[in-house]
């Protein structure tokens, strides 16, 4: 389902909320019951926030997602560890880069997809007892303690002492849009000095902050963590520039698929590989080659020889949204199926991903089913709209 199918009103008070509650009440958003936290969907309307965004600049709260540093003794044997159920070349990784990858299972299959940076060595902020802090991982709200139960099981097997710590005291919220490096440049210029997938500690408003140039809208943009008890007052001081404004869910859902990006439980599971989400571009050539990594046996396989299944885009006809669940046909045969789906406010035509049958790359005559109507759809490519994210 996208964030939006995701997402009913709350009916009960045992929802988690994050530290920014207060500010989404204010502005009278439209509170849902997301993953179990209590969230805006929108504020002002989901049109409106996705158009800001595109234009000029919206901030989000995304404190639900799941933060922690992985610490240990020795950086070398950390990222060894930790690159046992991921694709990517972390030993490799120089620090203050980050990567987007997947925690893969033995079946190659995805726990989760997640953001890895590396810390810097040798600074006391990032030791806990004693102990370094070799990278900063970000997680889904839905699949946190999944995922860290799943760190825990491969860590308690390395020879060395490795742990999470959860930072349950650090907020997140994401600023983006194409004036969202203007915006921080006037608080701290350093801001401007870092590329695309980067991270450092800066200075916001005199708050320290972790700041990662990054997100989930295709647009540019920045994620910023800071202390809990500092992420209100930040909030306020970026809503007082002009360019700024909230925007809910419904806005990053329809901004991320614009751009291609896929979401957890919709586009992928642990039964679907990288391969088969499309999303080769997170196994790194070398890890590759040298078949290290959990699940890479099957994943090898499926470069090698294709795919029963693959994530693709589908151009639809007429303006009728097709949502997650729409079965895609083929005559009589069902050939696939909706994982994500909304009517996209940038191009003014509904837009989709699909799990389709390879053997259906080339056919014509598809149909996507909603309701009892049969809509005639052609496969395409996963970015409908292209990122200005660099």
């Amino acid at each position: 389902m996208t964030i939006m199918e995701n997402t009913h009103l709350p009916s009960h008070e045992s929802l988690l909320t994050t530290p920014l509650l207060d500010v989404h009440q204010s502005l009278d958003a439209k509170m849902v019951d997301f993953v179990g936290f209590l969230m805006p969907l929108q504020y002002v309307g989901i049109v409106a926030e996705h158009h800001h965004t595109r234009s000029h600049c919206s901030l989000f709260d995304v404190s639900h997602m799941g933060q922690a540093w992985i610490l240990g003794e020795n950086y070398t044997h950390v990222a060894q560890s930790l690159q046992s159920v991921v694709p990517a070349n972390l030993l490799d990784l120089p620090e203050g880069k980050m990567c987007y990858t997947t925690l893969l299972n033995e079946h190659g299959g995805i726990v989760d997809d997640v953001i890895i940076s590396r810390l810097p060595n040798q600074v006391e902020d990032f030791m806990v007892n004693g102990k370094q802090a070799y990278f900063h991982i970000v997680v889904n709200a839905a699949r946190k303690e999944i995922d860290y139960a799943y760190l825990n099981t491969i860590f308690s097997k390395s020879t060395g002492e490795i742990e999470i710590h959860r930072l349950e005291h650090s907020a997140l919220i994401a600023l983006q849009g194409p004036q969202s490096m203007q915006v921080l440049a006037k608080m701290n210029s350093h801001i401007k000095e870092m590329p695309f997938m980067t991270a450092r500690g800066l200075k916001l408003a005199d708050i320290d902050c972790w700041i990662s140039r990054s997100g989930y809208t295709g647009e540019m943009g920045f994620e910023i963590a800071t202390d809990t008890s500092q992420i209100i007052n930040l909030c306020h001081i970026l809503l007082a520039d002009d360019e700024v404004k909230m925007a809910g869910l419904g806005a990053r859902d329809s901004l991320r698929l614009e751009a291609g990006l896929p979401l957890y439980g919709n586009d992928m599971d642990e039964q679907t590989t990288p391969v088969e989400a499309n999303l080769n571009f997170v196994l790194n050539k070398k890890r590759v080659e040298n078949a290290d990594f959990m699940g890479a046996e099957k994943i090898i396989h499926q470069l090698s020889n294709g795919t029963e299944y693959l994530r693709v885009g589908i151009e639809i006809e007429g303006r009728t949204p097709v949502r997650k669940g729409a079965a895609i046909m083929y005559g009589d045969e069902e050939v696939g199926v909706v994982t994500s789906g909304c009517f996209s406010p940038t191009l003014q035509k509904p837009i989709a991903f699909a799990r389709i049958k390879t053997s259906m790359m080339d056919k014509k005559g598809l149909l996507a089913v909603v309701r009892k109507s049969q809509i005639p759809v052609k496969l395409g490519k996963l970015v409908f709209v292209p990122a200005h994210n660099r």
